[in-house]
């Protein structure tokens, strides 16, 4: 039997495919964080399907921790490790891309909240959106969804509502968040992502009236948003930082400059 997956999980789905007798897995990445591919250290599945371009962020662990937190967590903290997937040796991957179908399945882009994030639709039913997409509970325990490309972000939970405007799909589904399956409902996330972000905006801008580096800047926000201060924390928040930096600055809201080796936006 062919079971296909989102992997997300952990050992709880091995002993659920276990227990029915499913002995041939496909999964489905829809982008290389942690949380969404550790599941394949345990499953060993037959096929892998990665987004397009995510190959190596999946495949090698110090490409990960370089893109997503800047640095090996372990040198500032060393219960750090255990939270990061090790690089995953692949021989059975597959790259997917934007409309490409595997068992039924249409890929989406829904890039932003990783350079080649994917979405997955089955039979206009089913509409899986990985972390294009984040729930109240979520927003309100890390204050900033966690982002690499401001505007692709953006467009991903614009592309969502047009998706959901034209195929009413009967659950929408999100990696941290509630099941979803009414428009109403949708909209009201999509807003309160879009508003979570504007608010860092504001805070962003309110807080350099004066030159700051990245690092102090994180530091403000951290403190004005009342994140909590831990090492993860920091670096997740510095990377969503420069991604927002980087939007501010593209739209001439901001000027960045480097002033003895340092970057100043």
């Amino acid at each position: 039997m062919i079971q296909v997956l989102v992997a997300r999980g952990g050992l709880e789905i091995k002993h659920l495919l276990d227990k029915k007798g499913i002995n041939r897995v496909l999964v489905l990445i829809t982008h290389h964080h942690t949380d969404h591919i550790y599941a394949l250290t345990t499953l060993k599945p037959s096929e892998v399907y990665l987004p397009r371009g995510e190959e190596l962020l999946v495949t090698s662990k110090s490409f990960r921790v370089f893109l997503d937190y800047g640095l090996d967590l372990t040198a500032i903290d060393k219960t750090a490790g255990s939270t990061i997937a090790p690089g995953i040796e692949l021989n059975n991957f597959l790259s997917v891309k934007e409309g490409e179908e595997v068992c039924g399945f249409k890929a989406i882009d829904l890039k932003g909240h990783s350079p080649g994030q994917l979405g997955y639709s089955l039979n206009n039913e089913l509409l899986y959106v990985g972390d294009a997409l984040f729930g109240d509970k979520v927003l309100s325990r890390v204050k900033i969804p966690y982002l690499n490309d401001y505007s692709d972000y953006v467009n991903s939970l614009y592309r969502l509502m047009e998706l959901y405007s034209r195929v009413e799909y009967k659950y929408v589904i999100m990696g941290h968040g509630p099941l979803v399956n009414s428009k109403s409902d949708l909209a009201k996330l999509i807003d309160l992502n879009i508003r979570y972000l504007e608010d860092v905006e504001k805070h962003v801008v309110a807080s350099l009236k004066e030159p700051r580096t990245l690092d102090q800047l994180t530091s403000i926000i951290i403190q004005r948003l009342g994140i909590e201060e831990s090492p993860i924390s920091y670096l997740l928040t510095n990377t969503s930082l420069r991604a927002v930096v980087n939007h501010l600055a593209q739209s001439r809201r901001i000027n960045v400059y480097v002033e003895k080796r340092t970057i100043i936006p």
